[in-house]
């Protein structure tokens, strides 16, 4: 990866571009490389020095992470920064404050303090969301900017080349982390499946598969009510890397998008409404904060329901007897979120910010 070019204002961005994730996509790789263009110099790096002498930042104006770093002390390197005349300029993508019912949630409570420590010293911080905005304020009295994420549609991944078939397809992408989201979905498939009108008129698609998984393979005996002979109705997309995962949207006809209504939730961005709609497809979302938020934004592209028994199955019924509206709805959702979720637009908002933190 190769972000640089002549100097103007300098950015080192921690994190390590072999070890890509989806927090590192979307927050780091493609918003900074279209800083380029904008007359910033993109340097990166995955580590940084366990100490700090004099003349370790010299060339750059500014350090950028998202919340938190590993293999190095945080205040040093802001005490770096500070004697060294650099700023700091840390991103916030979700809550700090994680639900006990997430996997990551006992390894969390030892980053907790840092984290917070690490927004309160920062001389800029960017979140993804007005309402994350407004949280933090609330918590820790800090100031953020909102640089919502967005999309490169000149990344290879983002062609469409839609894979056709003769069921209707109902998909959702994710990981381990979203397990209680996608057990929203479960009782409404069950009751799908169990409908000989409806059982062979649809898929359901679940992207991100990991053999051997824990948590995957809870999903795929749950999705296909513990028998083989139903699992016809059940597709796994394996896990890819973050190049190239969004071609698996191109294997949806509908994106499902259940979330859990709690604080943690609220605080996310809409993430999983942008990619499907940058595929033409329209989003049955359960209807808390953020798909409230991509509502607003993509339209008729998105329905909310509210996550009850039956609610995501009714709108999944009468779907599958109506194609046209399918494809009215994603042709909205395609267009709208050209219109409102183009990085250039929001690195435009970036440019801005971060010249105006280092003047």
């Amino acid at each position: 990866m190769n972000l640089e070019q002549k100097p103007n204002k300098s950015i080192l961005a921690i994190f390590d571009t072999e070890k890509m994730n989806g927090v590192t996509y979307w927050r780091y790789y493609i918003p900074l490389k279209g800083l380029i263009d904008k007359g910033f110099t993109i340097s990166n790096s995955p580590k940084f020095a366990t100490d700090f002498p004099p003349g370790t930042l010299d060339g750059y104006d500014a350090v950028f992470f998202n919340r938190f770093l590993f293999d190095m002390s945080h205040r040093d390197l802001f005490d770096c920064c500070e004697r060294d005349g650099v700023k700091v300029i840390v991103d916030l993508d979700d809550y700090y404050h994680l639900p006990k019912y997430h996997p990551y949630y006992t390894r969390y409570q030892y980053r907790l303090p840092i984290i917070k420590e690490n927004l309160q010293r920062a001389d800029l911080v960017t979140v993804s969301t007005e309402y994350l905005k407004q949280k933090i304020k609330q918590d820790l009295g800090v100031d953020a900017v909102v640089l919502k994420n967005a999309v490169d549609f000149n990344e290879p991944q983002f062609k469409l080349n839609p894979v056709i078939d003769e069921r209707i397809r109902f998909g959702w992408c994710g990981g381990a982390t979203h397990e209680k989201d996608l057990t929203i979905l479960a009782d409404d498939i069950a009751t799908l499946h169990s409908l000989s009108t409806y059982r062979s008129m649809y898929r359901l698609v679940l992207q991100g598969y990991v053999n051997n998984d824990v948590f995957w393979r809870k999903a795929a005996m749950i999705f296909s009510n513990y028998n083989k002979a139903e699992a016809d109705n059940l597709n796994v997309i394996n896990a890819a890397s973050v190049f190239n995962y969004a071609q698996g949207y191109n294997r949806f006809d509908v994106a499902l998008a259940p979330l859990v209504d709690g604080e943690f939730e609220r605080c996310k961005s809409e993430l999983k409404c942008i990619e499907a709609a940058t595929f033409g497809l329209p989003i049955i979302a359960s209807d808390v904060e953020p798909y409230q938020r991509a509502k607003e934004l993509l339209g008729d592209g998105v329905i909310l329901v509210r996550n009850k028994r039956g609610a995501f199955l009714k709108v999944m019924q009468r779907l599958m007897k109506d194609r046209q509206e399918v494809h009215a709805r994603g042709a909205i959702a395609y267009d709208a979120v050209r219109k409102h979720y183009n990085v250039n637009d929001v690195n435009e908002l970036r440019a801005e910010y971060f010249n105006r933190c280092l003047s």
